[in-house]
């Protein structure tokens, strides 16, 4: 440990990942958590039809946000590096780099973003009824999309140093705002299902600003004379790493769009329906995402010490807790699934009843393939933690043929909605595709680098 810092180049590798997965695993359980509460006070707040307007919006700032959300996990791999490697005047200046790129990046983002709301809806093809209230809902969240990027890049250069504790911190005071704001916005102001939006992005920037002010006492990032702002190798090498990061999960949304626009022609309770399955399963779902981080930190900062044999056996304690982990969701889903399903929807709506039903079909086929989804997430991030960015095509482009081929196929071939089985098919196709790239990938690699390390000892 160094301050609040970990190293994960020395050690056990197992309990390496497991202390850093506690503090990770607790962040992405509280915003999944956070999302959920602001959900259901909107929905019984306002009514089914505002759950159906934050339901039918996902796809229209997922592009974005995914985009987002891959370029900041490149920054976890660049800190991560120049840490485990010791060059510590280029982590400084990395850390600065990101800053400023972050700000200029995430301000594009909104700009453009914000403008393409509503032609993104009507591809989305949503329901006339709940349009004007999903569109302004969309301008306000895309239009604070910078504050996502910029704590997603603070927070991931502290995971990198092996901070779990900082963005769990942050990720408190987001939670506290975003369910405090919602409920105020929500039955103070009247403000219906804007309200989430509103909340979310001026929480974003609180835990932001918390972040930066970490990073500044940090021993390791803080500034000293002679250190650059802005360093173009430092941009180069997140560049290469985070555009093809972000533009292939950009691109995954293109599954996700099809599932949609399918989606909403089934109407504001099927919406309303799967906005409530999927809020309370992603709870449990930012317990697989940590698994991710937690794998992007350890391989990235092994990979920069040249420690490969540890990288091995990383992934096998990984996969272990991970197993675990994946049959305890699973029963809690399938046994106390429709109750929870409940705190989502106001029991005086008259489509109350039926969209509880239609939610739990949704809740039960997710719950059988949370196991896969821990695979894409691992594995995926173990990838981009190596260096190799490029290697996660196949495992994302799995991803888009499951959302958008699944409502097609299960439909034509068995007459049922296929939009049940969409999400669930995705994470299949795409952990099993992204767990053959990282062994196909790290074999290649690995080998190359542990020959290039024994060539030098040799000289």
């Amino acid at each position: 440990m160094r301050g609040r810092t970990m190293d994960m180049t020395s050690g056990s590798p197992a309990r390496l990942i497991f202390l850093l997965s506690l503090p990770l695993c607790a962040e992405s359980a509280v915003r999944q958590l956070v999302t959920a509460l602001a959900n259901a006070v909107a929905g019984r707040g306002c009514g089914v039809n505002a759950l159906a307007v934050i339901g039918a919006t996902g796809y229209g700032y997922y592009p974005v946000n995914w985009f987002e959300f891959g370029f900041a996990q490149c920054v976890c791999v660049v800190v991560g590096q120049y840490f485990g490697s010791g060059e510590g005047k280029k982590l400084r200046e990395a850390v600065s780099t990101c800053a400023l790129i972050g700000l200029v990046l995430g301000a594009a983002l909104s700009v453009l973003s914000c403008a393409l709301a509503g032609p993104m809806l009507r591809l989305l093809q949503t329901p006339e009824d709940i349009f004007p209230a999903a569109r302004l809902y969309l301008q306000v969240l895309c239009g604070g999309g910078v504050t996502y990027l910029v704590y997603e890049m603070y927070a991931s250069a502290l995971r990198a140093l092996g901070d779990g504790r900082d963005p769990l911190i942050a990720m408190g005071i987001m939670g506290v705002l975003i369910v405090s704001l919602t409920w105020a916005f929500v039955y103070g102001l009247r403000l219906g299902a804007v309200s989430v939006a509103l909340a979310t992005v001026i929480a974003q920037l609180a835990a932001a600003l918390y972040c930066l002010a970490v990073l500044r006492k940090t021993e390791v990032t803080r500034r000293q004379p002679g250190d650059r702002l802005y360093s173009p190798e430092c941009a180069r090498r997140v560049a290469a790493q985070g555009i093809p990061v972000g533009v292939q999960l950009s691109a995954v949304c293109v599954g996700g769009v099809v599932m949609q626009r399918a989606l909403n022609g089934y109407g504001p309770v099927f919406i309303a329906a799967f906005t409530a399955a999927n809020s309370l399963d992603a709870v449990f779902q930012g317990i697989q995402s940590a698994y991710g981080s937690v794998m992007n930190t350890y391989v990235s900062q092994n990979y920069g010490a040249q420690r490969f044999d540890r990288i091995r056996s990383g992934i096998g304690a990984s996969l272990a807790l991970s197993a675990v982990l994946s049959a305890g969701m699973t029963g809690i889903l399938l046994v106390f699934g429709k109750r929870l399903l409940g705190a989502f929807i106001d029991s005086g709506d008259a489509a109350a009843a039926q969209t509880l039903v239609i939610g739990f079909r949704f809740v039960k086929i997710m719950a059988a393939c949370a196991a896969f989804l821990f695979l894409l997430h691992i594995f995926r991030s173990a990838l981009i933690g190596l260096g190799g960015a490029k290697a996660t095509l196949w495992g994302n482009a799995a991803e888009v043929v499951g959302r958008a081929g699944t409502p097609l196929l299960v439909g034509s071939l068995f007459g049922l909605p296929g939009i049940y089985y969409a999400e669930s098919s995705a994470w299949v196709l795409a952990g099993l595709a992204h767990m053959a790239s990282f062994f196909y990938c790290a074999r290649t690699r690995l080998r190359r680098a542990e020959g290039e390390k024994t060539a030098a000892r040799g000289e």
